[in-house]
Parts: structure tokens; C-alpha cells; sequence
């Protein structure tokens, strides 16, 4: 019970890790749910995510590359991005600013992961 407990509040604190597990478990029933509505439909193996997986470790590859290359060659640029979090937490920028800058980063992110994913497929 205790155990239980302490899941439940890190998916509270980590709420977007909750994806991950719904993924898999709608991976695992999808089968059943395509044949359901087509007898004949066909479904991905479980070789469907190492093209995934091999996204991710591109992208962190990358990314360490490109972190190393900024840090190269424009270091003025790489200590204001290291120093981020400290104006974060001081309040130097405004909240349009980090909101700006935060989802700027997120999506840059997201789309990166996304490039990478169908340049793999």
C-alpha cells in the first residue's frame, strides 16, 4: 500500500511520464481492437520500437554534439544558455519571456524528435 502511495505521487509530480505507460498498454491491445473492427487487419510487432529507440539515442547524440560545438565555438552564447536556470529562479527575465523561451525549447525538442523519427522510418 505504501508502495502504491508513492507511485501515485510521483505520477502526480511527474504527470507526463503517464503517456509512456498508456502507450504500451494501447500497443498491447491494439490487436485485438483491429480485429474487432476488421477481421483482417494486420498489427506492428514488437520491432516497431527499435526505430524509437534508435531515435532516441540519435537525438542525445546529437544533442551532446551540439552542445559541444556551441560550446566551441560561440561560448559567450553557451554560458548566457548555462546560466538560464539561475535567471529562471532570480526572476531577471519576465514570465513572457521564460514562456517564450520555454516553449521556444520544447518544441525545438519535440520537433527535432520528430524529424529524427521519420528520418529512421
Amino acid at each position: 500500500m505504501k508502495t502504491l502511495k508513492k507511485i501515485g505521487r510521483f505520477l502526480r509530480r511527474w504527470n507526463e511520464l503517464l503517456s509512456i505507460p498508456t502507450s504500451f498498454v494501447l500497443w498491447y491491445f491494439s490487436p485485438q481492437l483491429l480485429r474487432m473492427m476488421d477481421p483482417t487487419a494486420g498489427s506492428f510487432d514488437a520491432g516497431v520500437f527499435q526505430a524509437i529507440l534508435f531515435a532516441v539515442i540519435s537525438f542525445l547524440i546529437l544533442h551532446g554534439v551540439a552542445w559541444l560545438v556551441l560550446k566551441l565555438s560561440w561560448w559567450t552564447v553557451y554560458d548566457t544558455l548555462d546560466d538560464l536556470p539561475k535567471m529562471f529562479n532570480q526572476k531577471e527575465l519576465t514570465v513572457w519571456q521564460r514562456l517564450k523561451f520555454s516553449l521556444a525549447l520544447f518544441l525545438s525538442f519535440l520537433l527535432s524528435m520528430t524529424f529524427l523519427v521519420n528520418a529512421i522510418a
